[in-house]
């Protein structure tokens, strides 16, 4: 039943879709087809342009890291992140992202040319590839990643274990909006709206990875949508099975940028806490009236990574 409903408003995206791009730049978009109909999502690529990479060097005395709060503590960050300027830059050389909730654990983002800070885009597209490479090689562990823009250095992202000071200025990730969706909570957004949230698991078991995978792409892609959006989103990260799809309700008007980051990120918090790796349906109510729905589905023509697998999995 809720896949269904997810289905209906995959098809509903189709008339609202970015045109398509081929270069991978801003822009392009990820096509998934069925045998019945073809899906392209409403936001570019989450691991940016090809001209943006980072290097993989050999890593030194690397410790390994708990893979679920390091989910977690990946997915708080974007999510706060995703609400800035995407074309803007982080407000210093060299800023160190810590959350109360991990408090053993920070990512520093150093620009390249100091005093300037790193481009916000830079560190969100970097997150993803690390995330990516961490998964598709089941290794996680502390690390410093170079970034290359067009062929020059563009900043180092590290992840690495705290005390942290010799990195310089300290932002908190976020506490108070991982909190807010433990348990059918509200949280405070700009307008001084309050939204709810209400999940129901259904249908397919999937791995937590692809899960987790999933909203990291879909966070990143919502990252770059204008703060009034469109009445759906949907949003995932091709190879992981995982695929977000959101849509406004009867009525409603368009959802905001805001809205799309809270149910994403609400949708996998409620997963990791609930330790429940099926399909997710979620309700979200501004002042107690039903205003958007969506959740996560199982995406079934996504390839699997190479070497890896589709059964289920718990942390």
């Amino acid at each position: 039943m809720k896949a269904a409903l997810v289905l209906g408003i995959l098809l509903s995206c189709l008339a609202t879709a970015l045109p398509s791009s081929t270069d991978g730049r801003e822009g392009a978009r990820s096509v998934m087809s069925t045998p019945n109909a073809t899906f392209s999502s409403n936001a570019a690529t989450p691991i940016g342009p090809a001209d943006f990479y980072v290097v993989y060097p050999r890593p030194v005395r690397p410790r390994l890291l708990d893979r679920k709060e390091l989910f977690d503590f990946v997915a708080n960050l974007l999510a706060t992140e995703a609400l800035k300027d995407f074309s803007g830059l982080l407000l210093g050389p060299a800023i160190s992202f810590h959350d109360p909730n991990y408090p053993h654990v920070s990512i520093v983002a150093t620009g390249a040319v100091p005093p300037s800070g790193m481009p916000r885009a830079f560190l969100l597209w970097g997150i993803a590839r690390i995330m990516n490479s961490m998964v598709q090689n089941s290794r996680f562990i502390t690390g410093h990643y170079p970034l290359v823009w067009r062929g020059a250095p563009a900043g180092v992202l590290a992840i690495v274990l705290r005390p942290d000071s010799q990195y310089g200025d300290s932002v908190l990730a976020v506490s108070r909006r991982s909190a807010a969706y433990e348990q059918n909570d509200t949280v405070a957004v700009p307008d001084a709206s309050m939204l709810s949230f209400s999940y129901e698991f259904h249908g397919n078991l999937l791995p937590m990875e692809h899960i987790c995978m999933g909203t990291i792409g879909a966070l990143i892609q919502a990252a770059q949508l204008p703060e009034r959006t469109q009445l759906n989103f949907i949003g995932g990260f091709v190879p992981y099975r995982a695929l977000h799809s959101w849509t406004t309700v009867g009525d409603s008007p368009a959802m905001d940028k805001e809205m799309v980051v809270s149910g994403v990120h609400a949708a996998m918090r409620h997963s990791l806490l609930e330790n429940n790796s099926h399909e997710l349906h979620v309700w979200i109510r501004d002042y107690g009236l039903l205003f958007a729905e969506g959740g996560y589905i199982q995406y079934p023509h996504y390839a699997p990574s190479p070497g890896g697998t589709l059964s289920a999995s718990t942390w």
